[in-house]
């Protein structure tokens, strides 16, 4: 293995980031693989990996090249969850910049003969994609690394092998690995155990010689997309779009807890009340985001109800996260206010007994949930540009926007 020493540059017209091992020798061919992520998360994960890939495609696929990695962030593919017009749309991106090989890392589920297509490479095409959510969560970087390495490989393969000459039958350790093609998208571990990745074949009538890989099973490759999904949202940056809806909140919690009915009525309930009311109170904050801001979406002739449900499902779930999220938040800011602001003198001539800790957490809990109902309020006063940044991520708001524009024309 040569030393690595990555060289990085850019193109400052189209914003392409060039990454190249210079430990590569000067004879060696040159194969220029261009990787076009999706905005936000999917760039973000994308360029921790590139400086790193030119030294692990020479190790893992073929030593006798020098790897040369081009990243553009692009939309390219828009709101489409089409596998072959995607595979078109990489294809022509790849022939625009002039690249050997290009990989689109896409943010949205993709759809082929109504099974979920976790990756695809096609071999004629010298082109690929990744169904970025369809990988899972978490890890996810690693996850990423091997699909690119894989269909790099598949599509690599094919014209390593038909450009090997017949009368050579010294093979060297890549061209061994080159004929041992993985068969897995990405390694084994227990979630890969769980929901399985299976490679499949084009079908016959789609004239091209690839690979799809599919979930194996449909109820966990959903869960594992779903999860994908709500990941590629960023549920945790509602704080940053929700500051006036923390304001409301935190400020409707903290005048109830001037009075002593809010300090008895913590001292009564009961564990079951406290959970229940929890719950009431954060359902109550997604339901109303959800009807405030029309983010439930309805199915038309246009589109397909399974994808309808899965958006519908994503959003509620990306809701859920962030709610949670913010309840946290909430529950830690009262806490504070009621160890600080409430004596221990008067909560306990109030209540009758000495306060213990647990009385000021149940305190600041149910003060969190009265709090968390006010602030559902807030959230429906909220903009409608400030919601869809907060619940969604860059692909399903542009993907949700030009649904608007069609019906609106």
């Amino acid at each position: 293995m040569s030393n690595q020493h990555t060289t990085t540059y850019s193109d400052t017209e189209t914003n392409e980031q060039t990454y190249t091992d210079e430990s590569s020798p000067a004879e060696f061919k040159t194969i220029t693989l261009g990787l076009v992520p999706a905005p936000e998360l999917a760039e973000k994960f994308a360029y921790k990996l590139v400086e790193d890939l030119p030294q692990l495609l020479n190790d893992q696929i073929d030593d006798q090249i020098n790897w040369e990695i081009k990243v553009l962030t692009d939309p390219l593919t828009g709101g489409t969850e089409d596998a072959i017009e995607i595979m078109e749309k990489t294809e022509a991106f790849k022939n625009d910049h002039d690249w050997n090989y290009a990989i689109c890392i896409t943010d949205l589920p993709i759809l082929s003969s109504n099974r979920l297509v976790v990756a695809e490479a096609s071999k004629d095409r010298k082109a690929g994609f990744i169904s970025f959510p369809s990988l899972g969560a978490f890890p996810l970087q690693r996850r990423l690394r091997e699909s690119i390495f894989q269909l790099t490989r598949e599509i690599h393969q094919q014209e390593a092998i038909q450009e090997e000459p017949l009368a050579d039958k010294q093979k060297t350790r890549s061209q061994m690995r080159k004929k041992r093609a993985a068969e897995r998208l990405i390694g084994h571990s227990l979630t890969e155990r769980m929901s399985p990745i299976e490679k499949t074949h084009f079908n016959q009538n789609e004239n091209d010689d690839g690979v799809r890989f599919y979930n194996k099973h449909k109820t966990t490759g959903r869960i594992r997309l779903l999860s994908g999904m709500v990941l590629a949202n960023s549920p945790w940056t509602i704080f940053s779009s929700f500051k006036s809806v923390i304001a409301v909140a935190f400020a409707t919690g903290s005048y109830g807890l001037i009075f002593p009915t809010l300090w008895q009525l913590s001292d009564g309930y009961s564990l079951l009340r406290f959970i229940a009311l929890m719950f009431t109170a954060m359902i109550a904050m997604v339901v109303w985001i959800v009807v405030a801001h029309n983010l439930w979406e309805s199915h038309t002739s246009r589109s397909s109800k399974f994808l309808v449900r899965l958006y519908n499902s994503a959003t509620l779930l990306t809701l859920s996260v962030a709610v949670l999220f913010y309840y946290f938040v909430i529950f830690v800011l009262f806490l504070l206010a009621v160890a600080l602001f409430v004596p221990g003198n008067i909560l306990e001539q109030s209540l009758g007994h000495s306060p213990s800790v647990t009385t000021y957490v149940l305190l600041a809990w149910l003060a969190s949930s009265v709090a968390t109902l006010a602030g559902s309020l807030g959230a429906g006063l909220e903009s409608e540009e400030t919601i869809l940044n907060a619940t969604y991520g860059y692909r399903q708001r542009r993907r949700r926007q030009e649904k608007n524009e069609d019906s609106e024309k």
